[in-house]
């Protein structure tokens, strides 16, 4: 099946990710969440100016049987 999640990050104006966290706490404490969380603060973005922004990303996760 698929499952629609929400990732939201925050990315300070030097183009890293300060902080990621799913809108879905169950998720936040599972392996796989944990995991994709670990990524996603990795990611890079271009640097801005003005205050660290928030972004809400859809995440579908799918499960093959």
């Amino acid at each position: 099946g698929e499952k629609k999640k929400r990732l939201i990050l925050t990315i300070n104006p030097n183009g890293r990710v300060g902080k990621a966290v799913f809108t879905d706490p169950i998720l936040n404490a599972q392996p796989l969440g944990e995991c994709i969380l670990q990524r996603a603060k990795r990611w890079k973005f271009a640097p801005f100016s003005g205050e660290p922004t928030e972004v809400v990303l859809p995440v579908i996760l799918t499960t093959s049987l």
